[in-house]
């Protein structure tokens, strides 16, 4: 297996790769969207939250905090990684130069399957971070609703 391989197995499950990344790109755009439209919410939110006269209640409090940890874990799956788009043209013409054409294939295969491999953890990582910032958004948002009712009688 490896270089030894016949050409034609490596093109394909470079198609298939190459493929898979242009999907991890725009779920990773999608999921940058889905995060920024999710911290300007959340930053509206605590904006009016906290600006609201008159005394504040626990609840309110709370609710508060638990606005304040939803956008940190949203910046977070923002800032969650970098993206790899491996291999580095530049980095493969120094290296590769003057090698065969088989093993400049196999080198370009790895180095494809590798970024494919550390980008679907960075997805995942992302997508677990979104799900944590919207349940706890939910639970403030509930406290925000229960502090308000409450605070009227």
């Amino acid at each position: 297996m490896g270089e030894d391989a016949d050409p034609l197995s490596h093109e394909l499950i470079l198609n298939v790769a190459e493929s898979r990344l242009e999907y991890q790109r725009s779920s990773l755009e999608a999921s940058d969207v889905k995060t920024g439209v999710l911290l300007g919410a959340q930053a509206v939110l605590l904006s009016l939250l906290f600006s609201a006269a008159g005394p504040i209640s626990p609840l309110t409090l709370i609710a508060g905090s638990l606005l304040l940890l939803s956008f940190l874990l949203a910046l977070l799956a923002y800032l969650a990684g970098p993206f790899r788009c491996d291999p580095n043209p530049a980095a493969l013409f120094a290296k590769y130069c003057d090698e065969p054409p088989a093993e400049i294939r196999y080198a370009v295969l790895y180095q494809v399957v590798d970024a494919y491999s550390r980008n679907q953890v960075i997805l995942q990582r992302k997508e677990s971070l979104i799900r944590w910032s919207m349940g706890i958004l939910v639970v403030a948002l509930l406290a925000v609703v229960f502090a308000r009712a409450l605070w009227r009688y």
